[in-house]
């Protein structure tokens, strides 16, 4: 269906950074992003959404980070 569509060098083979597929709060199970994800404050918010999938607040930092999972860099370490 997308068969033209140009992908970013490394989509398909380089390690996505994410943890497993589980329940992070919410209601559906997310990925989380790992501490070195290059997702992490490389995304745009243009709608001004305050939430993520999560209902976790969005924009922690200078940036969004791409996709469902905006990380908690307080508790990333599991630290509380």
């Amino acid at each position: 269906m997308f068969s033209n569509v140009a992908l970013p060098a490394g989509t398909i083979t380089v390690d996505p950074r994410l943890g497993p597929l589980q329940d992070n709060g919410g209601f559906a199970p997310t990925h989380a992003l790992l501490n070195d994800n290059p997702a992490i404050d490389t995304g745009n918010n243009p709608l001004a959404l305050e939430w993520d999938q999560r209902l976790k607040q969005r924009a922690s930092a200078t940036s969004t980070d791409i996709g469902a999972f905006e990380l908690d860099r307080i508790f990333s370490d599991r630290f509380e």
